[in-house]
């Protein structure tokens, strides 16, 4: 946990829980909180999609490079360039590129661009090279090999939320959070559900990502606001907000009154999405921004 209060949790956890706690000093009285976190098992909502059963050449002396894995696009097409090289690196020219046991919204062109549509379904295809180089005798030899590729639907993996970092007392402030696929790009008809990480008192969240702060807030208390995708509650985003500055006492013999305390609760920008090919980033132009993935 960093001094943001921002958990990480990783694949090693093993905990079933855990208490966390927190505790500051306000005009020399000390406040203290805490509160128990369960742990859950993650569990992927794209079901596994199986290995075709089709004869895949494979030449260990040739190697395609290019994408695992490639999200459908939800409309219109993409395309992913794939090459062919000799095992060390050296390139080859004019292979002749195939999909083998093709699916509709699939194709790739004779320079190993692959493109996909909105038709396609989801599943494993395999691509295919096939060269034909001259050996030092000066015959003519064929090699083929393929690489598989699994195509898979868009699926909440990220959520990026928007809006001010800090606030004043009281205050109201609307925030928006967008729901990324695999590969950063936006989920048009996904919707959040807003919480709070924990109970603040005078700190609430509507439903439409509003933040009602009231009067009765101590001024400096974080509160970590929570967005969660609608379709898969696992998938998370926050954003720790400092409401109001704690008051400094002035320093011993007189003299001016304190600053604030700084504002260590800016979260780094953490999404950087792989460069989804499909919509905008609709956190662009806000005050602050964060992002997180999957509660693995």
């Amino acid at each position: 946990m960093d001094e943001a209060g921002l958990v990480t949790v990783t694949g090693e956890a093993t905990a079933p829980e855990f208490t966390l706690a927190a505790s500051t000093e306000v005009l020399g009285v000390s406040l203290s909180a805490s509160t128990r976190v369960e742990l859950q098992e993650f569990i992927s909502p794209v079901a596994p999609v199986p290995v075709p059963e089709i004869d895949v050449p494979v030449d260990e002396t040739l190697v395609i490079s290019g994408a695992e894995n490639i999200i459908i696009p939800a409309d219109g097409q993409k395309s992913v360039q794939y090459t062919v090289s000799n095992l060390d690196g050296s390139p080859l020219f004019n292979p002749v590129w195939t999909i083998l046991d093709a699916m509709p919204g699939i194709s790739v062109d004779e320079q190993g661009l692959l493109t996909v549509t909105a038709e396609a379904m989801p599943g494993t295809i395999a691509l295919n090279a096939a060269v034909e180089s001259e050996t030092p005798e000066g015959e003519l030899t064929s090699r083929s090999t393929s690489k598989l590729i699994t195509l898979l639907c868009p699926a909440p993996y990220s959520i990026a939320v928007n809006g001010p970092a800090s606030l004043d007392i009281p205050a109201v402030a609307g925030y928006a959070a967008a729901v990324l696929d695999q590969e950063g790009a936006v989920l048009q008809n996904e919707t959040v559900i807003w919480s709070l990480a924990a109970e603040v008192d005078g700190v609430s969240v509507t439903e439409n990502g509003e933040l009602v702060v009231t009067g009765d807030v101590v001024p400096g208390a974080v509160v970590v606001l929570v967005a969660a995708a609608s379709s898969d509650g696992n998938v998370i985003g926050t954003l720790a907000i400092t409401l109001g500055a704690a008051d400094v006492p002035p320093p011993a013999g007189g003299g001016g009154g304190g600053g604030d305390i700084p504002d260590a609760t800016k979260p780094d920008d953490e999404h950087d999405p792989n460069g989804g090919e499909e919509g905008t980033d609709p956190t662009a132009g806000g005050d602050n921004d964060a992002g997180d993935s999957r509660t693995d």
